[in-house]
């Protein structure tokens, strides 16, 4: 009885998580349902998903004076070094900051779709910080695909190859 109420708790959690970032209700308001995205129309969500990842890690790439950082693990007092633009202080710069100028490719910009972006942005960022940390954290591959795809599953494995 206790696995069940276990595995019914995860799956009523992760049916969560899926539902309290989806903005597709205030975008459908502004007529958006899907958003044009990489030369093609897809879902509010996945779109929003993919842009807000592509800009968080040009940002990450585009880190002045990328140097080797030594980081040390508390337990096992091991040194490592990692690079700058991926240490869990640069990270968090970027996304302190990455929703600022965050704009989707080929769309109408609009004051009200511009707020409606920046504003999931916020959410995305605010929601999943610490997934975002995780993922990019001493890791220089792109990471669209593991967050939006497998994480939060706002796009459709199918666009999986196109990532």
């Amino acid at each position: 009885m206790r696995w069940i109420c276990a595995v019914g708790l995860v799956l009523s959690v992760d049916a969560w998580v899926k539902r309290r970032w989806d903005h597709s209700k205030t975008f459908n308001k502004l007529g958006l349902n899907e958003l044009a995205c990489e030369s093609e129309s897809k879902p509010t969500s996945c779109c929003l998903c993919q842009t807000f990842m592509h800009d968080i890690e040009t940002h990450l790439n585009a880190t002045e004076n990328d140097h080797a950082m030594d980081v040390v693990f508390r337990i096992s007092e091991e040194k490592k070094q990692i690079p700058y633009s991926r240490s869990e202080a640069r990270i968090l710069e970027v996304l302190e900051s990455v929703c600022k100028d965050v704009k989707i490719p080929a769309q109408e910009t609009s004051s009200k779709v511009q707020y409606a972006v920046k504003n999931a942005c916020e959410g995305f960022v605010d929601e999943f910080a610490d997934d975002l940390i995780a993922l990019y954290y001493n890791n220089l591959s792109p990471q669209q695909n593991a967050m939006c795809v497998e994480r939060l599953q706002v796009c459709d494995a199918a666009a999986k190859d196109e990532l």
